[in-house]
Parts: C-alpha cells; sequence; structure tokens
C-alpha cells in the first residue's frame, strides 16, 4: 500500500480558505485568533486543570448511553475514567450521516483516535477519543442520502424521506422509507460477507440517530471511543444555557468585533449573520431560535432539556461538559471556531487545541492502473483540470495538427460608409470569425479524439476516473462514504487509515490500495 502527499495549498477546494491555510503553516496573523496552535497540547491540558467539570454526573451519563448501545469493554473504561481530574478527551464530531455520511467523518474519528494514542504515550494523564453526534441538528437534507458510483462512473444519489423535516434528527424514528433506502443502496454495493451489513445492521434500535451512534461504536469501541450526543447531556448544562441567554447581546457584539478583526486581516467571518450565538428552544418538537425576552433564567432551571445550542456555542457546550484538551476539525469547522477565542474568555472555559482532522483521496488498484496508463498523476486528475485539457497533457504532440491562424480576412471598411454600414459589416465580420473558430475548435477536437483512439485511450475512462477520485469537482472524503470501500475491501479499509499518513504532516494524503 503505497501513499503520497500533496500540500493543502494545491488543493482546489482549499482555494480563498485563506485562514486555514495560514493557521497550518503558521503564516501571517490566524493564529492570533486562536488560544494555541495546532502542537500546543501542553498548555491545553494545564488549563483543563484550573476549570471544574461536571466529571462524575458526565461520566454516569456516558456509561449508560455507551452501553445501551453495545459499546465494548475499553470505551466503557474510558466513560468511567472522565471522573478522574487527570482525564482529558480528544472530541470530534459531525452529523450522523446515512450510511455513516462521507468520508471525512471517518477520518475525523480516526484522527481522534489516533491523536489520543499519542497525547497517552506522550504526556501524563489520560486521553479518552470523543464523538460527537450533531443529533440535534434539523437540517434534514445533509443527513438523509447516500452516493454511489453508478455502472456509467457518474454519480448517483439513494436518499430517504421524513414527513417532520425541521425536527432534530434526534426525533427520527427508523421508517420504511429509511429501511428502503438502505436495502436498494446494499443491493447496489453488493458487500461481501461481513464487511458492511454486520456493522450497518440496526438490530433493535428503533431510533435513526441511536443506530448511526451504534455504528461508531460498533467500529471503535475497541479502540477507547466513546460516544455522545448533546441531548443525553442537556440536564447538566444549567448554568451555561443561563450565561449564554444573559450574555446573548455580549457574545453577538464579540462576534461582529471578532469578524470585523478577521476582514481587516485579509480573512472572512464564517458566523456573520446576526442569530449567530443564541439558543434554540422546542415548539411542538421544531427548534425555534430564543428571543432575548421569550425565556427566564427560572424556566432553563425548571428544565434545560428544553434548550439547545446552536453552531456558535455549541463547541462551549462540549468544552463546559467535557475536559476537552483538543478538538479534531475540518478546515470550515477550524475557520468559523477562529471566531470564539473571545467567547471562550466570557464563558471562562478553555478553549481546546483545534487540530486539523486527516485528509485522504483513495485510489483504487484499477484507477492506478488507468493513471499509469495514461501517464499522468494524482494531481492532475483531482486538481480541478478539465478532462479536454488532461488529455491535452497526456497526449501534446496533436496540437501541432493544423495552423491555428484562422483563415479570415482581417476587416477593411470602405470610404464613406454609413453608421449602420459600419455595424453591419462589423457584425458580419464577427459571425464569419465565429463560425471559423468554431470549425477549428471541432477540428482541434477531433483530432484530440483521433489521438486517443490510436493509443486505446477515452474521454469516458478519465471521466469515471476523475467521478471516482473528484466526484462533481468537489473531494472525494465529501462525496463518496466508507461502505463504498468497504464493500470491496472489508475492514483492513479502516486498518489502512491507522497506519498511513502522519498525523502532524497537515497535508492531503493520497493512499494506493492494493487488489
Amino acid at each position: 500500500m503505497d501513499l503520497e502527499t500533496i500540500e493543502m495549498s494545491d488543493l482546489p477546494t482549499m482555494r480563498g480558505n485563506n485562514f486555514y491555510l495560514d493557521y497550518l503553516s503558521g503564516e501571517n496573523s490566524a493564529r492570533d485568533f486562536i488560544t494555541h496552535g495546532p502542537m500546543d497540547f501542553a498548555e491545553a491540558i494545564k488549563a483543563r486543570g484550573e476549570f471544574t467539570y461536571p466529571r462524575r454526573a458526565v461520566s454516569g451519563l456516558l456509561s449508560n448511553y455507551n452501553n445501551s448501545l453495545g459499546a465494548g469493554k475499553l470505551a466503557l473504561d474510558n466513560c468511567k475514567l472522565i471522573e478522574h481530574d487527570n482525564t482529558y478527551c480528544v472530541i470530534t464530531g459531525q452529523q450522523v450521516g446515512f450510511m455513516g455520511g462521507p468520508l471525512y467523518s471517518l477520518y475525523k474519528i480516526i484522527t481522534a483516535i489516533r491523536l489520543a494514542e499519542h497525547l497517552q504515550e506522550n504526556y501524563e494523564g489520560n486521553f479518552i477519543p470523543v464523538f460527537w453526534g450533531a443529533t440535534e441538528d434539523h437540517d434534514f437534507h445533509e443527513i438523509n442520502h447516500v452516493h454511489h458510483i453508478k455502472n456509467d462512473g457518474e454519480l448517483g444519489k439513494i436518499s430517504f424521506k421524513w414527513n417532520e423535516i425541521g425536527k432534530p434528527v434526534s426525533d427520527l424514528e427508523l421508517n420504511q422509507s429509511i429501511t428502503e433506502a438502505y436495502n436498494e443502496y446494499l443491493d447496489l454495493i453488493k458487500p461481501g460477507d461481513g464487511n458492511v451489513d454486520d456493522v450497518f445492521v440496526h438490530g433493535a434500535h428503533t431510533n435513526y440517530a441511536d443506530w448511526k451512534m451504534s455504528i461508531w461504536s460498533k467500529m471503535f469501541s475497541g479502540r477507547g471511543l466513546v460516544v455522545v450526543t448533546p441531548e443525553l447531556l442537556r440536564g447538566e448544562a444549567t448554568s451555561f444555557f443561563q450565561q449564554a441567554h444573559k450574555s446573548h447581546a455580549a457574545i453577538r457584539t464579540l462576534l461582529d468585533d471578532t469578524g470585523e478583526a478577521l476582514l481587516e486581516n485579509g480573512y472572512s467571518a464564517s458566523l456573520a449573520a446576526p442569530e449567530y450565538g443564541s439558543l434554540y428552544t422546542f415548539n411542538d418538537g421544531y427548534r425555534i431560535r430564543v428571543a432575548e425576552h421569550d425565556v427566564s433564567s427560572a424556566e432553563i432551571e425548571a428544565d434545560p432539556n428544553k434548550f439547545s445550542t446552536d453552531a456558535a456555542l455549541r463547541p462551549l457546550l462540549a468544552d463546559m461538559l467535557l475536559p476537552t484538551c483538543a478538538s479534531v476539525l475540518g478546515p470550515g469547522e477550524v475557520s468559523y471556531q477562529a471566531m470564539l477565542k473571545p467567547v471562550y474568555q466570557l464563558f471562562n472555559i478553555p478553549q481546546p487545541v483545534l487540530f486539523p482532522r486527516l485528509s485522504y483521496t483513495v485510489v483504487e488498484a484499477n484507477d492506478h492502473r488507468v493513471l499509469d496508463k495514461y501517464h499522468t498523476d494524482i494531481f492532475h486528475a483531482v486538481s480541478g483540470y478539465p478532462v479536454q485539457s488532461l488529455f491535452e497533457q497526456i497526449i501534446p504532440d496533436v496540437l501541432n495538427h493544423s495552423d491555428t491562424v484562422l483563415s479570415i480576412e482581417p476587416l477593411v471598411l470602405p470610404a464613406g460608409l454609413s453608421p449602420k454600414g459600419i455595424i453591419h459589416l462589423r457584425n458580419e465580420h464577427r459571425i464569419k470569425y465565429e463560425i471559423a473558430l468554431k470549425k477549428e475548435s471541432k477540428k482541434h477536437a477531433f483530432y484530440i479524439k483521433k489521438a486517443m483512439k490510436e493509443k486505446g485511450f477515452t474521454k469516458g475512462e478519465v471521466q469515471r476516473l476523475r467521478n471516482r477520485l473528484f466526484p462533481k469537482n468537489g473531494m472525494q472524503e465529501r462525496m463518496l462514504p466508507m461502505t463504498h470501500f468497504l464493500a470491496i475491501y472489508g475492514k483492513g479499509f479502516i486498518v489502512s487509515f491507522f497506519e498511513n499518513g502522519q498525523l502532524f504532516d497537515f497535508c492531503h494524503n493520497i493512499l494506493y490500495l492494493e487488489d
């Protein structure tokens, strides 16, 4: 199994995310907006000792929940370890996507586990990987589908329906539409024995979120992964909810000021909308934002389970409840959490290290053979080049097939011509030029196609390769699910990410699989 790397700055999807690139490199002012650098673990661990966590209560809640999902002994032991003051968490999180969601959800969890293992070996204390399932999310269309590669190489999608869109995903029960989508997908990928269905089967679960959280628990509780959902811990967040509601105006001011500072430093403000930094409550099961005077501190104390956080406050809630020394994040998440440093200070909650998740493009054995056949490399396949441009790089000799100067006489305007006559002649000349250009383009494409055919190359083959490596001109890790590869390679596919890719390189990894 071979591995090579590409600098993050060379990926087309990273163009424009200057903050994340500067955060990785330490250049310019990006790290000024975050409490710690991506390697400042000692400082982050020390800061945890100056904050009091509801350790015993959270430990009990996590133990009960992970046990109900059938977690293994190491994960359950880790739940108990949270009681101790020398225990710290490496947390990551994501929406509970169908069939595990896009590959980057897997990469986040593997990064968290690998980082926890690294900290365990190099620092004093206990370090536990935690996956926070975003089950309060009500953006149903983010989680209700799975992509797959069709027989013609194009990207397909299978999705399921729900009659109560707008409610949090935690309320979604396993329905007939989910079952049908699940079976349709399995029929398409035709998994080998034990590669997919034994992990993804819902068993006795009737709730969609619990089913999805149990998948991650089955896969990684043996490596110590503890899973948690926000509704599980709301009862321990009364004081946080009260302060968040009381301080809404101050939070909004801090976000606005930080956003302006980011803009002044050449970055963008990810949390620019005025509603960010407020709580949600529930009305007939649907999440609605809490206006400034809608609820009182006493109402929050009476039933904290009626409240939840938005995207700006979610990290602070997690880091108030769990002794988080590092949070594993993707590029977009790092950029928006750049706005939260002063909000952490307002709440007196220590901000953790924001650690970049591992990033991969997986090249299957047959795809590698196609790359070799076309004498090209992975960079050109995934860097956004149009297929036609890729062909021209593969067979540049065909570009000299004819004189590229268009055979059209320059326009000469007769003397004394009226303004209308001048316009008419210019339009006529322009049309002739466009026709000649179109003919030249068709001739060029004809020679390209002919040369490709003589060499045994086809445009469709390259397009199919692009769809697997760079689907819809986006990163593979953001489109394809892990089940695409599990069905072919089995659980050894998961192991490969623990053995390949340097944790602290902060590069994009190209992983070449064998047959």
